[in-house]
Formats: C-alpha cells, sequence, structure tokens
C-alpha cells in the first residue's frame, strides 16, 4: 500500500546483474552485435538466464540477429528446447591447465540425436568437460576419507 523507493545497494545480486546485463543485451539486439557473458547464470534465476537465451533465440525478438556468447554451470540450460546441438561448446582442462574448446556437433550424431538429454549425458560424463574433482578432493583430507 504505497510505494517505497529502494536505492540500488539494497537490491539482490541477481536485480543487480540483471540491470547490469540489461543494457548490454538490449543493445546487442538494437544493433545485431555479438555479446560476450562469462557466467550467464551468476547470480540470475535459472529461468532468467533460459529467458536471456530465448530473447536472443527467437527472431521476433532478435530481428537484427544479435549472437550470445555465454559460459554457464547450470546444465538446466542444455536442454533441447533451450539451445540446439550446433549451439553447445565444452570446455576441458588438461593436466596442465590447458583448456580445450570443443563442439557438441563433433559427437557421433549416431548416438547424440535431437531427442538426446544434453544435461543428463553431460553430468554422465559422456562428452568430458567435467571437473576432475578427485583430484581436487586431496585437497581437503577430511573429504577424501569420508569424515
Amino acid at each position: 500500500v504505497g510505494e517505497v523507493e529502494f536505492d540500488i545497494s539494497n537490491e539482490s545480486a541477481g536485480t543487480k546483474a540483471m540491470y547490469g546485463l540489461l543494457g548490454q543485451i538490449l543493445n546487442a539486439m538494437r544493433f545485431g552485435a555479438t555479446l560476450i557473458i562469462d557466467e550467464l547464470d551468476k547470480s540470475l534465476h535459472p529461468l532468467i538466464a533460459r529467458l536471456i537465451l530465448d530473447l536472443f533465440n527467437h527472431s521476433d525478438t532478435n530481428a537484427a540477429n544479435a549472437q550470445l556468447i555465454c559460459s554457464t554451470h547450470d546444465v538446466s540450460l542444455l536442454a533441447n528446447e533451450i539451445l540446439r546441438r550446433d549451439q553447445v561448446w565444452f570446455t576441458e582442462k588438461d593436466r596442465f591447465g590447458a583448456t580445450t574448446l570443443f563442439p557438441l556437433v563433433e559427437f557421433d550424431t549416431s548416438k547424440v540425436r535431437k531427442t538426446t538429454r544434453i544435461d543428463r549425458w553431460y553430468l554422465d560424463g559422456r562428452f568430458g568437460a567435467l571437473p576432475n574433482i578427485d583430484d581436487q578432493l586431496t585437497l581437503f583430507p577430511l573429504a577424501a576419507s569420508g569424515k
């Protein structure tokens, strides 16, 4: 009942992140530019991250053919109804810390089909590109011992 004015510093991290991205998204959409976002899902609700992908994927909202290049740790964004197989790339670090980038479309299409649950297969390790958790556990002796 009534209006209350909030300073941006009082907003949640997600609201701040959305406001920070909004101008860049609109600018890219208006001019058909390429927008690069590291960790799209950082502080954003998964449905807002999905909305951003949807904005770029639909010609109704992306008439100028803007391009979004982003990284994410949110595997729910790998769903077939959100991204096509040709839009998904993985990164994997070798034992020296060097990163390799490779596309999903390089995998055998007789096995990876349009109906394949990319999120599940990724978490099962079928595409690689998973963190080497066993190596990391040695940094935490209690976790490695199961105590």
